[in-house]
Formats: C-alpha cells, sequence, structure tokens
C-alpha cells in the first residue's frame, strides 16, 4: 500500500490508487491525503485513461463508481471483515515469512529462490497465507501487513 513507499508522496509524485471498490483496505488507511486519483478495479478502461489524463493535467479523479458511496460516507468506516490479530497469529513462521516477502512485492518464482524451496510450495503457503487472513489477494496480504504489522508484533 502506500505505507510501503511514502516517498513517492513526499517528493511530489502525484499517485492513483486502484481500489476494490467499498471493502478495500484503502477506505480506513489514512492514506487519502497521498492520493490524486481513485480508479475501482472494474473500471472501463476508458476509466483508467481518463484517471491518468486528469491527474496529468493537475486535477483529481475518483472513479464514477465510487462517488455515491464515498459522498455518503460508507467508505470512511474500517471493515468489519478485517483480521482479527489471532488470525495473524495463526500463520506459522513459514508463512508469515512467505507474507512478509508477497508484502514487499516478490512473486512466487522470487520467493521460492530466496526461501530456497519449490515455487508450488511457495503456493501453497500462499493460499494458506491468503485463507487464513481472509484476503483475496496478494495486494490484500501486503496491505493488512503494513497496516498491522507494529500491532501484531511481525516485523514489517
Amino acid at each position: 500500500m502506500l505505507n510501503a513507499e511514502p516517498s513517492l508522496a513526499q517528493r511530489g509524485t502525484r499517485l492513483i490508487v486502484l481500489v476494490s471498490g467499498q471493502s478495500d483496505a484503502f477506505w480506513p488507511s489514512s492514506a487519502h491525503t497521498q492520493v490524486a486519483g481513485i480508479i475501482g478495479r472494474d473500471d472501463p478502461d476508458r476509466g483508467y485513461v481518463a484517471a491518468v489524463r486528469e491527474v496529468l493535467s493537475g486535477r483529481g479523479w475518483v472513479s464514477p463508481e465510487l462517488v455515491p458511496a464515498l459522498l455518503s460516507g460508507r467508505m470512511s468506516h474500517p471493515r468489519a471483515t478485517e483480521p482479527p490479530v489471532e488470525e495473524v497469529g495463526r500463520l506459522t513462521d513459514r508463512e508469515r515469512g512467505v507474507a512478509r516477502l508477497v508484502a514487499e512485492g516478490f512473486s512466487n518464482s522470487e520467493i521460492a529462490e530466496q526461501l530456497i524451496i519449490e515455487r508450488s510450495t511457495v503456493k501453497f503457503h500462499v493460499s494458506n497465507v491468503l485463507r487464513k487472513l481472509r484476503c483475496r489477494d496478494r495486494s490484500q496480504v501486503a496491505a493488512l501487513w503494513y497496516s498491522h504489522a507494529p500491532s501484531v508484533g511481525i516485523a514489517a
């Protein structure tokens, strides 16, 4: 998430965030002030192009599909389904290591190479991490990792 690379916003880079609707980990985060555009994952291609054009011209952009919920305040509250601390604690040491590397943006092949294990084993661990943390994809693992690491005692 944005916490992973805060120097981008500090250097004046205008950021566009890709979100997975109302349940995305971005909404309860404090990163709103660092972005110039918000695009919904399901937006048509022309929405991505429009967002980039608007942000590059100095304006902001919010996906039209997200505006009603954003204005009504439904996106400003934390998700009820956010994994509690005890679920992070259920990860094995190996799964924590894999989750950390996923959060850092490593591919399955890169994780396998770094941990000296087979790629199929990495896939198994990633699948377990996703299931145990109730995350839909790797980006949610990263968002969860960086937003909860200090509170659950895991090294980011």
